[in-house]
C-alpha cells in the first residue's frame, strides 16, 4: 500500500495498492540428475531396454524453466520421455562388446529462455559380454609332419584357437600324439 499526502492545510491524502511483479530472468541452467543407472548392459539387450532414469530440472520460471533433453551423436541409445522432465535412456540399436565395450553418452539439457542456457552430463555405460562368438583357429589349414615310429605321447605341435568373447576358455587340442 502506498500513500500520497499533500502539504496543504489541512493536509489531504490518498491511498493506493501497488502490485510489483518480479519478472524472471534466465539465470539458472538446467540440472541433469541420473536417478538410476543399470550398467553393465548385456550386448544382447533388446531395443527398449532401460539403461538409466534421468530427471531434468530448472529453477527458473515460465519459458526460462521449460527444458528439453537429447543425446548427442549417433549411438545405439536414445532418450524416451516418461513424464514432463523425466526420461529413460534406452537401448536403440545393436550392441557388440567386441567392437565397443564402453560408451560415453553425452546428455544435453537446454531451456527455452533467452538466452538459452544448457548443461551436459556424460553417462558411462559398460557393455557386458555374452558368448556370441565361436572360437577360430589362428590358421585355416595346419600341416603337421610326423616322423614314423615317433614315441606315443610325444609333442607334435601346439594348435591355438582364439575366442573374442571375454570369459571364454579355449582348450588346446591335438598337441600330443594319441594311440589309436
Amino acid at each position: 500500500k502506498v500513500q500520497a499526502k499533500d502539504q496543504g492545510v489541512p493536509p489531504r491524502s490518498a491511498h493506493a495498492k501497488l502490485l510489483i511483479e518480479v519478472i524472471d530472468v534466465n539465470d539458472n541452467s538446467p540440472e541433469i540428475s541420473v536417478t538410476s543407472l543399470m550398467t553393465p548392459v548385456r550386448e544382447d539387450a533388446e531395443q527398449g531396454t532401460v539403461v538409466a532414469f534421468i530427471t531434468v530440472s530448472d529453477k527458473d520460471g515460465g519459458k526460462n524453466g521449460i527444458t528439453r533433453c537429447s543425446v548427442a551423436g549417433s549411438l545405439p541409445f536414445k532418450l524416451k520421455s516418461n513424464y514432463k522432465n523425466d526420461y529413460s535412456l534406452v537401448v536403440d540399436g545393436p550392441l557388440d562388446r567386441e567392437n565397443i565395450s564402453t560408451y560415453e553418452i553425452t546428455v544435453t539439457a537446454s531451456d527455452e529462455g533467452s538466452p538459452c542456457l544448457s548443461s551436459i552430463k556424460v553417462i558411462t555405460v559398460q557393455v557386458a559380454d555374452v558368448n556370441d562368438n565361436a572360437p577360430h583357429f589362428t590358421e585355416p589349414v595346419i600341416h603337421v609332419f610326423v616322423n614314423e615310429n615317433s614315441p606315443v605321447g610325444s609333442k607334435l605341435c601346439t594348435i591355438s584357437a582364439i575366442d573374442t568373447d571375454s570369459q571364454t576358455k579355449v582348450r588346446h587340442l591335438g598337441d600330443q600324439m594319441q594311440s589309436f
